[in-house]
């Protein structure tokens, strides 16, 4: 009996995957308060900068200033997921891949002006029912230490 054939990937070659890790994802949630308590109770994720309506919660050991942002809101949902790559001219390049791919970037590569920061982009790979903005992702290179002030570690509020 001849062993099976293992199955074909799409994975790209090693020289083309610049995505090196995920930075954090932003969730919406009905219940604000409870989350904040499952993800520092169950979870262990410590609080590290809240705002109005927002809470940011990093993991002991984690290169990140923050892994898990929480967004009070009506609707519980996936706001964004951030990857992160070793360089700004990766992240230009996966910018341009994904033009290339028909994928719809929601803002070009930059700065990063809200808390995490980097450099980075923003991209929409799903369409939203009318009455809600589509989940949108960001690729950028960590900015440096979870142990940065606050003022430039985050996420957007939508």
């Amino acid at each position: 009996m001849t062993p099976p054939t293992p199955p074909t990937t799409t994975t790209a070659p090693a020289a083309e995957r610049l995505i090196t890790h995920l930075r954090h994802v932003d969730l919406a949630v009905p219940d604000l308060a409870a989350q904040q308590a499952f993800y520092t109770g169950a979870w262990g994720l410590t609080e590290v900068h809240t705002d109005t309506g927002l809470s940011f919660l990093a993991a002991e050991g984690s290169p990140e200033q923050y892994i898990v942002r929480l967004r009070e809101a009506a609707d519980k949902r996936i706001d964004l997921i951030a990857f992160g790559a070793a360089t700004a001219a990766d992240v230009d390049t996966l910018a341009a891949r994904l033009g290339r791919a028909g994928v719809r970037l929601v803002s070009e590569p930059g700065a990063v002006p809200t808390p995490g920061g980097g450099y980075g982009f923003r991209f929409s790979t799903t369409r939203a029912a009318p009455s809600r903005s589509p989940p949108t992702s960001r690729c950028a290179r960590t900015a440096g230490s979870r142990r940065a002030s606050p003022s430039r570690s985050g996420c957007p509020t939508s």
